[in-house]
């Protein structure tokens, strides 16, 4: 499984003693490194693409279904006109 470092941290490499700074933008590491089985708190899955690059899917999607029509409105609530003044406003 590949990680990746889930922010920037400066680690003592457990096989040569040194100080290594990983970050979120570096390489994408094994699960078997090193840093990862000694520090495993700082690494993260890295998520995986369904298809490789120029790959297509095998799973086809669902299509999607149309919307019925709306109801055309019957015009204005009962009760209500355009010409009526609007609360708030004074002409």
């Amino acid at each position: 499984m590949k990680v990746r470092a889930r922010k920037s941290w400066a680690l003592v490499h457990p096989r040569i003693g040194s100080m290594v700074v990983v970050n979120p933008g570096d390489r994408d590491r094994n699960s078997d490194d090193p840093l990862v089985v000694e520090y495993p708190w700082a690494f993260e899955a890295v998520e995986t693409a369904s298809a490789e690059p120029g790959e297509l899917r095998a799973a086809k999607r669902p299509a999607r279904k149309k919307r019925a029509a709306e109801k055309p409105s019957a015009g204005p609530e009962p009760g209500l006109s355009d010409d009526a003044p609007k609360e708030g406003f004074s002409e």
